[in-house]
């Protein structure tokens, strides 16, 4: 009996071995490491990460270590991204190009033809002084990216050609008015029908002109957005790590440059509008110097009524406003000036009036107006 269960103990330790080594052959991991102790060698040149096997579960017990660097060697490398954020850069720079010149070869000569010179300028601003630009620079890119390698540069083209970026200001200060432009433009049926025939044209694809009209537009923040990731994902000690922090530096300088030259563009022409809107003959609104800030009702202590009041950098506008109106008389909204004050010469103060939100304003130490 005894015999019995040593031949048992002996069968079952045989078969979890056997279990063992079909696992082992099944996972391609069978003795390695024994078949090299065979040949002579007293230790193995590297100890690999010790992998343990479960016969009772049928799993592989991974350790923690071989894991790491298994996720390590899968994550993609910084010139990977360097290479896909490069293809971005020239393929968007391919498409942008082609659509500037379906504007140019499809659009403005035909419009040319049946607008006034006057609005067609407005329409396409220096659309073409863009496009001969852009040329220039894809021109430059195109053979850098094709030819792509590790040490390959970009920075350069870029510095080289951002001055000649500041062309986009003017574009970017019209395109509200082009816009208007193209509208006022399409009440004309020839023009209408002419913009329909165009959208059925291959480069064209059916979008609308607006739609192309817009690209110049989202173009700077879009190079802004790709120089600051390819730097991101480039070495300090790259040759190209300087020029891209100098052209990504550059680029940001010329989106704030543009932006700040729009936000001036579209405060003076709300002056002119509110400069427009007086009835009579008004002072002057509109100088270099003068930014609108802020418009609305305040209700003067004196009179006891609302007034209308302009609030700008330099000066507070007192006014009579007329809101628009339809119908059989309709007529536009209108003011009328009653009082101008010089930011210069007043102080606001607190009220002695009991009512909340009201203070007074002083000139020469004397209480001028309550509001």
């Amino acid at each position: 009996e005894s015999s019995r269960s040593r031949s048992s103990s002996t069968s079952s330790a045989t078969s979890v071995e056997d279990e063992e080594t079909s696992h082992q052959q099944s996972c391609g991991l069978e003795g390695t490491a024994s078949q090299e102790f065979s040949k002579g060698d007293p230790t193995p040149t590297s100890t690999p990460p010790i992998i343990q096997l479960s016969a009772s579960q049928g799993q592989i017990d991974i350790p923690q270590e071989a894991l790491n660097q298994s996720e390590e060697k899968a994550k993609p490398s910084s010139e990977f991204f360097r290479q896909n954020i490069a293809n971005e850069i020239l393929h968007t720079e391919v498409m942008y190009v082609q659509n500037l010149r379906v504007v140019t070869d499809v659009y403005l000569g035909s419009l040319d033809e049946i607008l006034p010179k006057e609005q067609t300028k407005m329409i396409f601003s220096n659309i073409e002084v863009i496009l001969n630009y852009n040329s220039m620079l894809l021109d430059k890119l195109r053979p850098r990216v094709e030819d792509w390698s590790s040490d390959q540069s970009l920075g350069d083209i870029f510095i080289l050609l951002i001055s000649f970026l500041k062309v986009y200001t003017q574009y970017i200060n019209t395109f509200d008015s082009a816009l208007s432009s193209l509208t006022e433009a399409r009440k004309d049926p020839h023009v209408c029908a002419l913009l329909k025939q165009k959208e059925s044209h291959p480069s064209v694809k059916g979008l609308d002109l607006s739609a192309f009209l817009i690209l110049p537009v989202q173009r700077i923040p879009r190079y802004e957005m790709m120089l600051r990731e390819l730097l991101k994902h480039t070495d300090p000690s790259h040759n190209d790590y300087t020029n891209l922090k100098t052209a990504s530096t550059k680029m940001s300088e010329v989106a704030c440059y543009i932006n700040e030259k729009k936000r001036e563009s579209e405060n003076i022409t709300k002056v002119l509008s509110i400069q427009d809107s007086f009835l009579g003959k008004v002072q002057v609104l509109a100088q270099p110097h003068r930014r609108f800030v802020k418009e609305g009702n305040l209700f003067v202590q004196a009179t006891k009524k609302d007034r209308y009041f302009f609030l700008f950098n330099d000066i507070l506008v007192q006014a009579k406003h007329t809101p628009a109106t339809t119908g059989l008389f309709a007529r536009k909204e209108f003011n009328k000036l009653e009082r101008v004050f010089y930011m210069s010469k007043i102080t606001f103060g607190p009220s002695e009036c009991k009512t909340p939100c009201t203070f007074d304003i002083i000139q020469d130490l004397v209480k001028v107006a309550t509001l």
